[in-house]
């Protein structure tokens, strides 16, 4: 959406320099919010969908009752408002941002509660689930809008996308051994809290691990995998983002009609490795630390 509106941030951030002026903020904090586009502004948007979910799923699986769940929506909104004031304050977002943010978080939040039993029915229907889950986040990327200049809004789909299909494809596989409703939370509850604590430090450790080593790989093998492919073919499909490449910077020059990224990577190269690597950050998720958890027995 912020690529297709391409509205921009407030005039008190400057975009091309990266930099709040006005508050003094870091370089490396600006940068990454001066280069994206301003509407919607996605902080409000998550922040309302993901509260919003996050106590309808503990109030639908009797996890917490109606009085306990109101006083939580309230809190919910509580700090989707502190989210709002505090991105106001900051100069990176416009009241029309922050209330287009806030209306698409609640639609997407409420659309996706009428349809949960169906979209889990179609994750859980069998061995075309990956196949459409990769099929999806393919046309989803390919229909990206490409946005009047660069902005890192495509690799953030692709990280997104990514670990979305890695989260359906271990939970598709681990179902409902380790991911039916209430399950973890009473997993988590008779284990303690050494337990628990032990579990988290496990899980953060190998699903770093399992992103750092799909990278890796990806960055080792695609290159020659996609030298099977014409550079005019692969110039037919490549992200909607421009040649970031400095003149006269090293590459090879049999691909030099296609984009690269400003470290000298073909963008088609560049996003594939970040899908797969947020892919096996999913995977690693839903799938690997839960079997090798309770396989272990720790």
């Amino acid at each position: 959406m912020k690529d297709l509106v391409c509205g921009p941030r407030p005039i008190g951030l400057v975009h091309r320099d990266s930099t709040i002026r006005f508050l003094g903020k870091g370089h490396e904090e600006a940068e990454q919010n001066a280069k994206e586009y301003g509407l919607p502004s996605s902080h409000v948007m998550n922040s309302v969908c993901f509260n919003f979910f996050t106590v309808h799923y503990l109030l639908e699986n009797d996890v917490v009752g109606p009085e306990t769940a109101a006083g939580l929506y309230a809190a919910v909104v509580v700090w989707a408002l502190w989210i709002a004031a505090s991105r106001l304050y900051l100069g990176l977002h416009s009241p029309i941002d922050i209330l287009t943010g806030a209306i698409a978080g609640l639609t997407i939040v409420g659309c996706f509660i009428h349809v949960e039993d169906e979209v889990v029915a179609s994750i859980l229907s069998g061995p075309h689930t990956l196949p459409c889950t990769l099929l999806v986040s393919l046309v989803a990327l390919r229909l990206h809008p490409r946005p009047l200049e660069y902005t890192p809004s495509y690799e953030f789909t692709a990280s997104f996308l990514g670990a979305s299909s890695g989260v359906v494809a271990g939970s598709a596989r681990t179902w409902p051994a380790h991911h039916a409703p209430g399950i973890l939370l009473s997993r988590v509850a008779a284990a303690g809290a050494p337990a628990a604590a032990r579990r988290v430090a496990l899980g953060l450790a190998m699903v770093a691990a399992a992103k750092a080593a799909a990278r890796v790989a990806c960055a080792m093998l695609l290159p020659l995998l996609y030298r099977f492919f014409p550079t005019t073919l692969r110039a037919l499909w490549q992200p909607p983002v421009a040649d970031m490449c400095a003149p006269g910077a090293k590459r090879d020059p049999r691909l030099a009609a296609l984009p690269h990224t400003a470290a000298g990577v073909p963008w088609d190269v560049e996003i594939t490795a970040r899908y797969f690597s947020y892919f096996a950050l999913g995977w690693a998720v839903t799938e690997a630390m839960p079997r090798t958890v309770y396989a272990y027995g720790w």
